[in-house]
């Protein structure tokens, strides 16, 4: 009877680590699907690259945790929130909660509280360099 518990304890610990398992993925592809959804809808607002030499423009590097980074123009009117739609558009891009940081001076811009801040005035232009922090 003691063996018979056991083998009913170990099968009962077996399903609930697949259950567990089957959950967490679903939450994972759940994620996925979100961050292809905003990836869609932004690509679909994303203004169009201002030419290179243009009066006003800003070059921004973003620079991943894996290592990779991308570039883009941007004018010094545009937002943060701009910067925010871009990224959301990257291949790189895998996170819902982000932020965007400086090195130095060192300053994180968050697209809640630093969105309407253009360039210019977040100290951008003409270049800037910034790493994107996962926050989930």
């Amino acid at each position: 009877a003691a063996e018979e518990e056991e083998e009913a304890r170990a099968r009962a610990l077996e399903r609930a680590a697949i259950e567990e398992a089957a959950a967490v993925a679903a939450e994972e592809e759940a994620r996925l699907r979100s961050v292809e959804k905003r990836r869609e809808e932004k690509s679909a607002v994303l203004a169009d690259e201002p030419p290179e030499g243009a009066e006003g423009v800003c070059a921004v590097l973003v620079r991943f945790p894996d290592g990779s980074r991308q570039q883009r123009r941007f004018l010094g009117d545009d937002t943060v929130e701009n910067l925010y739609t871009w990224v959301d558009t990257l291949e790189e891009h895998t996170g819902l909660h982000y932020s965007l940081v400086s090195n130095f001076p060192r300053k994180v811009f968050s697209r809640t509280d630093d969105g309407g801040v253009t360039l210019n005035d977040g100290d951008l232009c003409p270049q800037a360099t910034l790493m994107y922090r996962l926050d989930d």
